[in-house]
């Protein structure tokens, strides 16, 4: 957790978008927002509030190497090994989904959204 954080008493709960606190209250966390149709198929649009991001506006101030919490979760594993390189406990996770070939995946990226091979998980 960076100093930052600590002086503002935030607690690592923050940083889930699943938990009140740090998540956008508006989309729930979700970065979209749902569009009822009634009678089409709903629509999907990012929130306006966070602009996707997920989180709320303090949450996304609190920076470590000049990127927030969104900013982290939309790297890849490749970019994330170069950003951890120098934090042993979180390197040595990515550079495991590395090692397996998921070096393209964002960190963020939801289980539904991954792929493998040509299968759609």
């Amino acid at each position: 957790m960076t100093n930052e954080a600590k002086v503002r008493g935030y607690q690592k709960g923050r940083f889930s978008f699943n938990v009140k606190g740090g998540r956008c209250e508006t989309c729930r966390g979700d970065g979209i927002i749902k569009i009822e149709m009634h009678f089409l198929p709903d629509v999907y649009v990012p929130c306006e509030e966070c602009d996707g991001k997920r989180y709320n506006r303090e949450t996304l101030d609190i920076k470590y190497k000049n990127k927030n919490i969104a900013d982290v979760l939309e790297m890849t594993v490749d970019e994330a090994i170069v950003f951890y390189e120098n934090i042993p406990r979180i390197y040595r996770k990515i550079k495991t989904l590395q090692d397996v070939g998921l070096g393209y995946i964002k960190l963020g990226q939801s289980a539904p959204r991954c792929q493998v091979g040509r299968l759609s998980v």
